[in-house]
């Protein structure tokens, strides 16, 4: 059964409670020897990682989740999490160059509030 006890945002590298640009700064200073991503969890019996920094589903947080956060940010597909270490629940929150997503809750994979584009 995959893990359900970690609470976090995909591709909220920062632990800042929600996604944006700065996840993507955070990350790449990370990979080049700063501080470690403020959240991890132990999402399989032995096995603690920085959840929040897996987008592309691959269920480890490497240099290709920065790729995926730049090329959403640009209009690619949204974060994905691992599918062994979903979030239990988390908020999505946030700004893709002009567009703004509205906050939505999710759990587990099913949205309880549509996410919506509006205009600024």
């Amino acid at each position: 059964m995959p893990g359900s006890g970690c609470q976090y945002v995909t591709g909220d590298i920062n632990n800042s409670g929600g996604l944006n640009g700065l996840d993507v700064t955070y990350g790449v200073a990370y990979f080049k020897g700063g501080a470690a991503p403020p959240y991890s969890c132990e999402c399989t019996s032995g096995n603690i990682w920085f959840v929040g920094g897996d987008v592309n589903a691959s269920c480890s947080f490497n240099g290709l989740d920065i790729t995926y956060l730049v090329s959403y940010f640009k209009g690619g597909n949204s974060p994905n999490p691992c599918a062994y270490c979903p979030p239990s629940v988390i908020i999505l929150a946030s700004q893709r160059g002009s567009e703004i997503v509205k906050p939505a809750v999710v759990i587990g994979n099913k949205p309880i509030n549509k996410v919506e584009k509006t205009d600024k």
